[in-house]
């Protein structure tokens, strides 16, 4: 059984979804086909129309897909319903088929239509039905979620429906009820803004950066390198410097160089005029 989910109300602060014009593609199915209306990759189903033949019991479906404009893009991430909707009560005997249930169907919040696949059962002129949704990215939120004013189609009365979201919606789910006298089912389109969140993740940003930066570059820096510099380089330079220069240079020069000289001069001298005077006389 489908689990329904009703989103909850947001003000949007972001960018809302919008489809890109430019990239739409349309898909075609004709009475009594099997429908498989799947949206190229990176496309969602932006609109649905559909033209009803009493003879067949049937409708001819038309799927129109487009691209979101940035920032967004449609993931691969995505849910495909479990349930196929007959649209009545699935009883195998026709004569017992006392009614049709009505059903709705809602894609998950921030997910959109991608894929629809339908076949018609010709026995009880309805058909089964499955819908796949893909996530966007970045991720968004459901706000202004809007339900169907009252569903449109009813045979030859209203032939032709067409399901196109409010304007600035997206279609977010379906709501249906057969009618039994005019072999037809009726339709309405459950729309909302999905909205980028993004920009609610820029506050918590902002704060921590600002402040833990600033504080310890500041004070560390500043203290240290002054107070060591100063002491240490003006002692030691001046001391060692005068005490040993001056007393080893002056002492060991003026001893050496004057007693050498001037004793061995005088003392060969004398013998010389002593045996030269004896012989003469």
């Amino acid at each position: 059984m489908l689990v329904l989910l009703t989103a909850a109300v947001f003000s949007c602060t972001g960018t809302l979804l919008e489809p890109d014009l430019g990239t739409t593609e349309l898909w075609s199915t004709a009475l009594d086909e099997e429908l498989i209306h799947d949206c190229t990759a990176g496309k969602y189903i932006i609109s649905r129309s559909g033209q009803f033949d009493g003879g067949k019991g049937d409708r001819a479906w038309n799927t129109t897909c487009a691209k979101p404009k940035p920032p967004f893009t449609v993931s691969g991430t995505c849910i495909t319903t479990t349930v196929t909707y007959t649209g009545c009560d699935d009883i195998p005997n026709k004569a017992q088929m006392v009614k049709d249930s009505p059903w709705t169907v809602e894609c998950h919040p921030g997910h959109v239509y991608t894929r629809m696949w339908s076949k018609h059962l010709n026995w009880i002129n309805s058909r089964q039905w499955t819908f796949t949704c893909c996530q966007l990215t970045p991720t968004a939120f459901v706000t202004e979620r809007t339900l169907p004013a009252s569903l449109t189609g009813v045979g030859a009365a209203e032939p032709t429906i067409n399901l196109d979201p409010l304007p600035g919606d997206v279609i977010t789910g379906f709501e249906t009820a057969r009618n039994m006298n005019d072999k037809d089912r009726q339709w309405g389109v459950i729309s909302a803004k999905l909205c980028n969140i993004a920009p609610l993740t820029a506050l918590p940003t902002a704060v921590p950066t600002a402040v833990p930066t600033a504080i310890p570059t500041a004070i560390p820096t500043a203290v240290p390198t002054a107070v060591p510099t100063a002491v240490p380089t003006a002692v030691p330079t001046a001391v060692p410097t005068a005490v040993p220069t001056a007393v080893p240079t002056a002492i060991p020069t003026a001893i050496p160089t004057a007693v050498p000289t001037a004793v061995p001069t005088a003392v060969p001298t004398v013998p010389t005029a002593v045996p030269t005077a004896i012989p003469t006389a």
